[in-house]
């Protein structure tokens, strides 16, 4: 890790003090859930040196999809993002979700999420992405680094930026 900007005073608001990243092995991970759930092996754990700085949230998530594939944050394995509003497939805590309208786990898509989360702690935060796929009321298959066919290996990644506050 890094810090920026040399001396709490030299330091302004909006100015990048640290970052975090991670990204998975390039293994295949199957989610069956149609609530938010974090992706294994993608997390970041930052701590932030004032309580008033801000975490911004980068992730690149390559999956199937299948039907309706949402997409959000969990800070300390609790939905971070449990304040924005749902969809009929998912509670709550989709930053984007995509819909491809049929029941196959044969196409790869690469999503993109970002979040700016004010923790208003010093205390270290764990942050993950989640992800969830269903249909009315039932669970798909969500291929994580794949698809269904498992000849399209990848990987997904995370970044924790902490911004002055």
């Amino acid at each position: 890790w890094f810090l920026l900007g040399g001396e709490d005073n030299d330091v302004g608001e909006g100015q990048i003090l640290q970052l975090r990243y991670s990204q998975t092995p390039a293994t295949r991970y199957l989610i069956q859930s149609q609530d938010l759930t974090a992706i294994p092996s993608l997390e970041v754990t930052i701590q932030p040196s004032h309580t008033n700085s801000k975490i911004l949230l980068l992730a690149m998530v390559n999956c199937s999809a299948n039907h309706v594939t949402s997409f959000g944050f969990l800070r300390n394995n609790s939905i971070l993002t449990s304040g924005l509003p749902g969809n009929t497939n998912v509670g709550s805590g989709s930053v984007a979700t995509t819909y491809d309208g049929q029941d196959t786990e044969d196409y790869m898509y690469n999503t993109t999420i970002m979040y700016m989360d004010m923790p208003n702690s010093t205390n270290p935060q764990t942050y993950s992405v989640g992800v969830s796929a269903s249909w009315g009321g039932g669970i798909r298959n969500l291929y994580v680094n794949d698809r269904v066919s498992n000849d399209m290996r990848s990987i997904s990644s995370l970044i924790a930026v902490e911004v002055r506050g």
